[in-house]
């Protein structure tokens, strides 16, 4: 939810906001694909080991008596990834709407470490909805299908403060992280404009916008993971 920039000012000053973090050495081979507009495909290779690092520092500008937890670490080794991915667009009347689905699998039989077949699926659809305003919403559903994720491939969403927040990121009240072997979200935007002024007959020097939203999420964990 916060990008790096953010990440690295919060925790240069603030003593906080310090992400999981690990090394990772390797390649990774891409062929894309956009046989025709509105829809495009993927193909990938990844070739990595990966490391656990310990904390590298302490310091921070403000806060010097708070101390940073412990990075955690991860299942080391050796990943062998294929991976393949496709997204389309479509539009229903008033309504634009993008679709994605995505596959990934290792094993040791090409030369991998961890075992694991996952599959994901990701829909978005934007509209006006009528004098009611302009509609967004946007789902994802990622999951474990056979074997078990090494804590650094677990999928994971992150929640961010609801006033400042852009409406593509879960919006809660607090900045937290989850993570799991199965995560799903939806997430609901409503643009009214300037419908409630206009109801109350009130009218605005600016151009103003209402906006309301609503958000479900979940994360869990299968045991097979817990244990990897």
């Amino acid at each position: 939810a916060y990008d790096g920039v953010v990440n690295t000012l919060t925790t240069l000053f603030l003593h906080n906001d310090y992400p999981n973090y690990y090394r990772a050495k390797g390649f990774e081979i891409t062929y894309a694909q956009t046989p025709r507009s509105g829809f495009s495909a993927e193909l990938y290779f990844k070739n990595e080991t990966d490391y656990s690092l310990p904390n590298v520092t302490n310091f921070s500008v403000l806060l010097k008596n708070d101390t940073f937890r412990i990075n955690p670490a991860i299942n080391e080794g050796r990943l062998h990834e294929l991976g393949a991915q496709a997204h389309g667009t479509f539009h229903l009347g008033f309504w634009k709407g993008t679709a994605g689905v995505q596959l990934a699998y290792a094993d040791k039989a090409i030369g991998s470490d961890f075992s694991y077949l996952t599959g994901g699926i990701d829909l978005t659809l934007t509209g006006k909805a009528g004098g009611w305003g302009k509609t967004w919403i946007e789902s994802s559903y990622n999951s474990i299908l056979h074997g078990s994720l090494p804590n650094q491939q677990l999928f994971y969403f992150e929640s961010r403060d609801a006033i400042i927040a852009p409406h593509d990121v879960f919006r809660t009240m607090s900045p937290l992280e989850f993570q799991g072997d199965e995560v799903w979200t939806v997430m609901y935007e409503q643009n009214f404009y300037d419908l409630p002024t206009r109801l109350l007959g009130i009218t605005m020097p600016v151009d103003l916008h209402w906006l309301g939203f609503a958000n479900v999420a979940g994360a869990t964990i299968t045991t097979a993971s817990q244990r990897s």
